[in-house]
């Protein structure tokens, strides 16, 4: 059987095997949600090109048996630390946890095999290497969501590698806040003072793919300035796609 290489921009459905072409990094993570692989890869380029080698992956590409094997002989057995996020329990990728367990226990690698989604799943801990501290943590990152988490995901991964990096517990995104361009969590109070002292504008609100279970809303600034709502005498906070609501 011959392997096909993964194209860029393509949805592999795991019926046919590909070899996705990654090199070895330090750092690997494994999970079914994009929107995750992407706020990982957002929050990695924030540390800079000296930040350890993050190596990302969907587990919907690793759905044949020889592109596991594949994977795991070039990427998995290289690392350092290996984070699988399963929804719907082993059971899901029963053969691609199989071996990436062994490959671990055989190289001494640390991994992490956490719950897709915010629910525990006591089935998944006998499979993994790291102490349940650990792995608590890592799966409060993820589960939480959001840029923030991402980014101490990162540096709290590092650290269990051997690195040395600043990283704080994991934070829940807030049901709602109030937003003000350039303020960072900001107060009702410094809002309020600075709608007084310009015009009323309302910013747009996008999708982010840093958001809790795959998507949320975070407010980003209009390209043209937005015209003042005369009906608006207060800034509105802005909900969460976490709540259902939206």
């Amino acid at each position: 059987m011959h392997l096909l290489a993964a194209k860029p921009g393509s949805i592999a459905d795991g019926s046919e095997a590909v070899d996705l072409g990654q090199s070895p990094g330090d750092i690997v993570v494994l999970t079914a949600a994009d929107t995750e692989l992407a706020c990982l890869s957002a929050a990695c380029a924030g540390f800079g090109e000296n930040f350890l080698r993050l190596r990302l992956a969907n587990l919907l590409q690793l759905g044949h048996n020889l592109s596991v094997d594949t994977y795991v002989d070039d990427v998995v057995s290289r690392a350092k630390l290996v984070v699988v996020r399963l929804l719907g329990g082993a059971g899901y990728w029963r053969y691609g946890i199989e071996q990436v367990h062994a490959a671990c226990r055989r190289e001494g690698i640390a991994l992490a095999v956490l719950p897709g989604d915010d629910k525990p799943d006591a089935d998944l801990d006998g499979l993994s290497t790291l102490p349940e501290e650990a792995r608590g943590r890592l799966w409060r990152y993820l589960a939480e969501g959001g840029i923030e988490n991402a980014r101490g995901f990162l540096a709290y991964a590092a650290s269990l590698i051997g690195h040395d990096l600043p990283w704080a517990e994991p934070r829940p995104l807030l049901r709602a806040g109030l937003y003000w361009p350039d303020l960072r969590h900001p107060s009702f109070g410094e809002i309020e003072r600075r709608w007084n002292q310009t015009e009323a504008t309302l910013p747009n609100v996008s999708p982010s793919p840093c958001g809790r279970k795959g998507g949320g809303l975070a407010p980003q600034d209009p390209d043209q300035q937005a015209k003042s709502d005369p009906r608006l005498d207060k800034p509105l906070p802005c909900p969460s796609r976490k709540e259902g609501r939206i």
